[in-house]
């Protein structure tokens, strides 16, 4: 399998950062995600953070809270994990054995399930089908987002982690509510009294059967307004932290993953990481690209390693096009299947031996890919053979999913697949009047 590499052209600490951004647009980004089981509570901090010493990774995500915690948490319906050893304080002694060996630690939350008690105490904070069930997945009960577990006790649960824990961030796992479960299975929406309540004072109607686009903005609205509360505590007890969600706007990260789901349609995308870290880096440029690199083939397989070529194009893609370089588990780093850890490690060891070139940077094209700018949708085959062209023609290019550029930033070519956005129109012709000093009121 040949590795494709998008060729954005990358300024390297030749770019000053920013007064006040944090340490993920300042430092290069070598991320590991260790999305520990709940067995994992017993781990050996001093292992775990000697394995990612070793590896040269400075940044870890693992797990902290949510679900279950993997930490003595003394907040009402919040459980610790069965297998946190009597008397032990896994996450607090990993994080103290991490930042020994100067490596940043982001805390782990799912927020979107609870174990069964918390549902028998509160069921108004919970997900209800039309019918008027709980969706219930393993024997975790589904939270709402409109609920009180959402926007009050997760307050308290999440108050109490960052007054204990001196964290370098905090990131949340399936944000909001979901329309279907892991297996991929429907669940319809939410008629809680919350979300109906909500939903009747914002729109007039009752919930719909399928989602709508009303709908979509509504419960988009409404995990936003969650979103921003979150982030407001982060700043306000850990300052220097960073809040990364899958929500672009109000965190400091934009999150997406290069995975290998079934479902995707075929043929695999090949640039899925270029695509994905060059679109944020340009999109949102004050913002750093995490994509994160799942090992796993999908949900069902999670302990079966794709491709090593898989991995390592990911792994390069994301260092060409200035994201953070990312590798992700299922549990811990002592894997039974070991190709992708094997890949992962040289990788990730270059990197640290070059670090010098990977912090700070600003993408140098001259030539820009619109994506779904200007309030249009490309054709996807269309968007992503201009940029498999322009990737093996080696021109470095950006990509842009809105229209903010526009002044800011100048091209020489830009290139959009499915009709030029008006914005787009009307400034090319404002151009060609002033350099051909029209006097014409139209072009």
């Amino acid at each position: 399998m040949r590795v494709l590499l998008s060729c954005l052209l990358l300024t390297p600490l030749l770019v000053k950062p920013a007064a006040g951004q944090g340490w993920w647009m300042t430092e290069p980004v070598r991320w590991v995600q260790t999305n520990l089981r709940e067995t994992d509570a017993a781990l050996d901090p001093v292992r775990h953070a000697g394995q990612l010493a070793d590896m040269r990774a400075n940044v870890v995500l693992m797990g902290m809270g949510g679900i279950c915690a993997y930490y003595p948490t003394r907040v009402a319906f919040h459980y610790p994990s069965a297998y946190l050893p009597a008397g032990r304080d896994m996450f607090g002694d990993f994080l103290r054995e991490a930042h020994a060996r100067h490596i940043r630690v982001v805390g782990r939350y799912d927020l979107s399930k609870t174990p069964k008690p918390a549902y028998d105490a509160h069921p108004e904070w919970f997900f209800r089908k039309a019918d008027g069930s709980p969706v219930i997945y393993n024997g975790l009960y589904s939270t709402c987002i409109n609920g009180g577990y959402y926007r009050g006790q997760a307050m308290k649960i999440l108050a109490e982690g960052l007054e204990r824990y001196d964290v370098d961030g905090l990131f949340f796992n399936m944000f909001g509510n979901q329309f279907t479960d892991y297996d991929g299975k429907p669940v319809g929406l939410c008629h809680c009294d919350a979300c109906r309540d909500r939903y009747r004072r914002v729109s007039g109607r009752d919930i719909p059967d399928k989602p709508d686009d009303e709908y979509r903005a509504f419960m988009n609205a409404c995990a936003r307004e969650v979103s921003k509360e979150i982030g407001d505590l982060i700043r306000r007890m850990r300052p220097r932290a960073g809040y990364f969600n899958y929500m672009q706007d109000l965190t400091d990260g934009i999150m997406s993953e290069s995975n290998t789901a079934v479902r995707r349609p075929l043929p695999l995308w090949p640039l899925s990481a270029s695509d994905n870290v060059n679109r944020a880096r340009n999109s949102e440029p004050e913002k750093m690209a995490i994509d994160l690199n799942m090992q796993f083939v999908d949900y069902w397989w999670r302990f079966a390693t794709v491709p090593r070529e898989e991995i390592a194009t990911r792994m390069w893609q994301q260092l060409a096009n200035g994201g953070a370089l990312t590798f992700e588990v299922n549990g811990t780093l002592d894997l039974q299947d070991r190709q992708a850890y094997e890949t992962a490690k040289p990788i990730f060891r270059w990197a640290a031996a070059n670090e010098q070139y990977y912090a700070g940077q600003r993408s140098a094209a001259r030539v820009l890919l619109l994506g779904d700018a200007g309030g249009r949708e490309v054709d996807e085959a269309s968007y992503r053979g201009v940029f498999r062209l322009l990737t093996e023609g080696h021109l470095p290019f950006a990509v842009c999913d809105n229209m903010r550029w526009l002044g800011a930033r100048g091209f020489d070519l830009v290139v959009a697949t499915d009709g030029a956005p008006a914005q787009l129109l009307l400034f090319a012709c404002a151009i060609t009047r002033s350099t051909l000093h029209c006097t014409t009121p139209t072009c």
